[in-house]
């Protein structure tokens, strides 16, 4: 098991959680507030994720390091739509049973 690969797929929770806060903006243009809670999600996301892909041995070089980050980034993400697409509805499905 690599450490490296552990420490990049932490390395693109963390810059994944920072584009989406920087992207976030009201239409008046003022910056969305740190949502810590939902920094914490996606970091926890990150290190289960890289502890997975340590756990397959993956073997990380010098010329793949830019693709295994994107390839994180983009398991992350697919992960984490997954993740708030089931629960979403659910959610709705609670919602309208109860109705």
């Amino acid at each position: 098991m690599e450490p490296i690969t552990f420490v990049l797929a932490v390395f693109a929770a963390m810059i994944y959680a920072l584009l989406g806060y920087l992207k976030s903006v009201d239409p008046e243009g003022t910056p969305e507030e740190m949502d810590w809670p939902k920094i914490a999600a996606t970091m926890v996301l990150g290190v289960l994720i890289g502890f997975g892909l340590a756990v397959m041995d993956i073997p990380v070089t010098a010329e793949t390091v830019a693709v295994q980050m994107l390839s994180y980034t983009g398991v992350l993400y697919l992960v984490e739509a997954i993740i708030k697409a089931v629960i979403r509805r659910w959610q709705a499905w609670k919602a309208k049973s109860n109705t």
